[in-house]
C-alpha cells in the first residue's frame, strides 16, 4: 500500500482493524490506537509485527469490537481484506500490480 500511495495521489486506502491474525492482534491494536496521532499509531502497529510484547493499552476504546462485528455482517473471514468504492472485495494479499488493476478496472466501469 505505501507504495501504491507514493505513486498514485489519486488513491487512498482507509485501515479498518480487524485482529484475525493472531491472539494477541486484538491488544497490539488497542495499544495502537491509543497513541496520541497517526504516526504514532502507525509505528506501534508496525512494530506489532516484530513479535515482541505487545505494552497494554494505555486507553480504553471499543473499535476492534465495532470492526469485529462489521467484519462478520460483512462476511470478512481473513486478511487483508479490501473493498473498492464499487463495493468489489478484493481478499487475501496481492501483488501492488493486481490491485492497481483491479481500481483501475474499476475506474473503466
Amino acid at each position: 500500500m505505501k507504495q501504491i500511495i507514493k505513486e498514485r495521489k489519486d488513491i487512498a486506502f482507509h485501515l479498518i482493524m480487524y485482529p484475525a491474525a493472531h491472539p494477541e492482534a486484538k491488544e497490539a491494536i488497542n495499544y495502537a490506537l491509543c497513541a496520541k496521532n497517526n504516526k504514532e499509531k502507525l509505528k506501534r502497529f508496525e512494530e506489532s509485527f516484530d513479535k515482541k510484547p505487545t505494552p497494554k493499552a494505555e486507553c480504553e476504546t471499543d473499535l476492534v469490537d465495532r470492526n469485529m462485528e462489521a467484519g462478520k455482517k460483512l462476511m470478512v473471514s481473513g486478511t487483508p481484506t479490501m473493498f473498492l468504492q464499487d463495493g468489489t472485495r478484493l481478499g487475501g494479499f496481492m501483488e501492488k500490480k493486481a490491485i492497481l488493476q483491479a481500481i483501475d478496472a474499476m475506474g473503466s466501469k
